[in-house]
């Protein structure tokens, strides 16, 4: 586990309000710095049950389970909050509501350990298919939508999942709202990819109505 002082610094990190982009203090590994794959084994000694993992609500709502195995409540009322979950909780949360991390409603985006890496405690929990690397940005999604051009979006909208997909579209309606989000050609590739042609023109008649 990670000393107290470093849970301490990420606990401490600003979350802003109005959903900028937020930035989360990464804990060193020595993993991470040697950049090599543990084994299984080496993992099994490694991955405890209450190893502690932060994970972001990746939903423009508000985010509410309880953990069947150990009936801690989590409650994270709006998108890019934070909050903790072990790795025990993890595998119920996997076992019991995958829908949760299938559909994207969390994401993973570090781990409190000096030894392994998220990479590697997706790899053990069997959840690499659906998490991937790129995923694991806090502002993974407000920056592919706001700041990469049209180039890169469209390679990155080739790479993810359908269903992340649909995380990428109803952040990106979250953020039109808002004003944050104006780049008609991505509007088009979204539109698209959901087949819904006038999904932002309706949404815009929707705001001038109120």
């Amino acid at each position: 586990m990670a000393t107290a002082k470093k849970k301490e610094e990420l606990k401490e990190t600003e979350v802003p309000q109005e959903n900028e982009t937020i930035i989360t203090k990464k804990s060193e590994s020595k993993n991470k710095e040697d950049n090599k794959p543990l084994a299984r084994k080496d993992l099994r000694k490694l991955i405890t049950n209450d190893l502690e993992i932060v994970i972001m609500n990746n939903t423009n709502n508000k985010f509410t389970y309880e953990c069947p195995r150990t009936h801690r409540s989590y409650d994270m009322t709006s998108y890019g909050d934070l909050d903790y979950i072990t790795y025990e909780e993890l595998n119920a949360m996997k076992n019991k509501y995958r829908i949760i991390l299938q559909d994207y409603w969390i994401l993973p985006i570090d781990v409190i350990s000096d030894d392994v890496t998220l990479e590697d405690v997706l790899q053990f929990a069997g959840l690499k298919d659906i998490y991937k690397a790129e995923m694991l940005q806090s502002d993974f999604i407000d920056e592919l939508l706001i700041n990469k051009d049209i180039n890169e979006f469209m390679d990155i909208m080739q790479k993810v999942t359908n269903k992340y997909i649909l995380s990428i579209v109803d952040r990106a309606v979250a953020l039109f709202k808002e004003n944050k989000f104006n780049d008609y050609s991505k509007m088009s590739v979204l539109e698209n990819k959901v087949q819904k042609p006038d999904l932002f023109k309706e949404i815009s008649e929707q705001i001038q109505e109120q």
